[in-house]
């Protein structure tokens, strides 16, 4: 597997499906855990580690009973599978947008490349306003602001995981 198939693969499964809350750098823990090789064999237990490990922080950093983390988990993961999507159709048409730049298409090829790009980004907003709706709707006012700042703070971490992957830094498959 290609070193890109590998971070897409990380990136796909850190921010769709299995909603990789890692715990932050102070708590110690490898960004991305097991050794190479060990995503495909381990897609499974990684996911149940990471809700987990995300359960956690909604009790300790947002203070949500048992009953609402159960409730609220699924929610976040679709929000966050659904942002991903996104995310990759916008990374795509911005590629095609410096592509077309750079090889000099037509201004109505690239206008329609921009349309697509301003299109992904009401998607987006309109994703993250119907998920955050849907979450809010189980929690209490501080919970919602507590949340906010939760994802804030996972997508930053997430973000950063990723750079260090692209890098070659702690926790990447780099063979």
């Amino acid at each position: 597997m290609s070193r890109g198939r590998r971070l897409a693969a990380i990136a796909v499964l850190v921010l769709g499906g299995a909603i990789a809350w890692a715990p932050s750098r102070a708590e110690g823990e490898p960004s991305v855990p097991g050794p190479p090789g060990a995503l495909g064999r381990d897609r499974g237990a990684i996911a149940e580690r990471m809700r987990g490990l995300f359960a956690a922080r909604l009790k300790r950093d947002v203070g949500l009973d048992d009953a609402q983390i159960q409730a609220v988990v699924p929610r976040v993961e679709a929000l966050e599978r659904e942002r991903a999507g996104i995310q990759r159709e916008r990374g795509a048409t911005l590629r095609g947008l410096r592509q077309g730049l750079d090889g000099g298409v037509s201004d109505k090829a690239l206008q329609e490349r921009l349309d697509r790009l301003d299109r992904l980004a009401g998607e987006l907003l309109r994703a993250n306003e119907k998920g955050l709706q849907e979450i809010d709707a189980l929690l209490t006012v501080p919970q919602r602001v507590r949340i906010r700042f939760l994802l804030v703070r996972f997508r930053a971490e997430m973000a950063e995981r990723i750079r260090e992957l692209r890098r070659g830094g702690a926790g990447s498959y780099r063979r």
